[in-house]
């Protein structure tokens, strides 16, 4: 027995010696350089003789690298996953819409008749229960629910009405999305069909051009963006700010509740007593307040911080340090952040 024993020891042995030696990995290093960064979030408006906002903004926090697009682009965003059948609205030109339900899509419509009905825009949280267009495709069945949407396209950069359209989605597969559309009283009727490219989270569409626009860069190339949103206080009522939301891919990111804590003082391991949520408007709006003063103006709460996941799983913190850039013109924030 002690024979056998001793010949399975020296034969595992000799099996571990034909094994080469383990190359020890370097120990990852967090990056301690604190990153400061200001977004030309606001434009003068030649027309309202006023700052506004006409872009967004994609910002990839490894790279610090900012991508910008027009506001004013597109209209419906469609989502390009091979399963894919969800459709946003521009909320930024604070874009609405109401479901008529199954009636022909060549019902005349006048806007005096359209203007007064209850309409409603995506939640900034990005759930795709509270979206305004909502279950129009039933996936068990593989079919629409043939209904008609009022969309109220909303308003421009320069605060000019955009108008009112109507819309019926037809179709949707792996790799595109078919649908109708026209002016209310059924001028300019088209009906098209826009592609999916998995590259992206969705592909967006002008109802202006009749054609599919580039608006969001790909998917793993941002983290967080800038622009305007619609946004719907708790006791119902509808407001428009500007603010910071998430990319659906992959982000996750999370407030730091214990506002005593110093921003400088947060670490790694403090990602692990949060809780991370994929709500896109996590960070949202509330690191400032408008006060009115007198004077009226922002206030930014430099003593808020948030905890950012990238699209590759790195960890971020984060904070806002002012609104307003050196000449005292606000929509300027400026961002201080370190990846943990």
């Amino acid at each position: 027995m002690h024979i056998k024993v001793l010949t399975s020891i020296i034969a595992v042995l000799l099996l571990c010696s034909c094994f080469p030696e383990d190359t020890p990995l370097p120990p990852y290093e967090a990056d301690a350089s604190v990153q400061q960064l200001q977004i030309p979030m606001a434009t003068y408006d030649d027309v309202l003789n006023e700052y506004t906002y006409k872009h967004y903004f994609y910002l990839d926090l490894k790279t610090g690298t900012m991508q910008q697009a027009e506001r004013a682009s597109w209209d419906l965003g469609f989502e390009t996953s091979a399963e894919g059948y969800r459709i946003i609205l521009n909320t930024a030109n604070y874009m609405q819409a109401t479901n008529l339900g199954p009636v022909p899509f060549d019902t005349t419509l006048t806007e005096a008749g359209v203007k007064n009905l209850t309409y409603e825009f995506d939640d900034p949280s990005g759930a795709w229960e509270r979206s305004a267009i909502g279950e129009w495709w039933d996936p068990t069945k593989a079919e629409a629910t043939g209904d008609v949407y009022v969309i109220n396209r909303g308003y421009g950069p320069s605060a000019n009405l955009l108008g009112y359209m109507k819309v019926m989605f037809e179709s949707v597969n792996e790799t595109s999305f078919r649908f109708r559309y026209a002016s209310l009283d059924g001028s300019f009727s088209q009906t098209t069909t826009i592609t999916k490219d998995p590259l992206y989270n969705f592909s967006f569409f002008s109802l202006d051009s009749g054609e599919k626009v580039q608006v969001q860069p790909p998917k793993t190339d941002w983290d967080i963006s800038f622009s305007y949103f619609s946004y719907r206080y708790p006791d119902g009522f509808p407001y428009w700010l500007s603010g910071v939301l998430n990319n659906r891919y992959q982000v996750k990111a999370a407030f730091v509740q214990d506002t005593t804590i110093l921003f400088e003082e947060l670490t790694l391991a403090d990602t692990s007593q949060v809780e991370f949520t994929t709500d896109l408007d996590e960070i949202g709006f509330q690191w400032k307040a408008y006060l009115f003063g007198p004077p009226a103006r922002y206030v930014t709460y430099s003593y808020k911080s948030y905890f950012v996941r990238d699209t590759e799983g790195y960890y971020y913190k984060l904070r806002f340090l002012d609104f307003y850039n050196d000449q005292g013109i606000r929509g300027f924030p400026t961002m201080e952040y370190v990846r943990l």
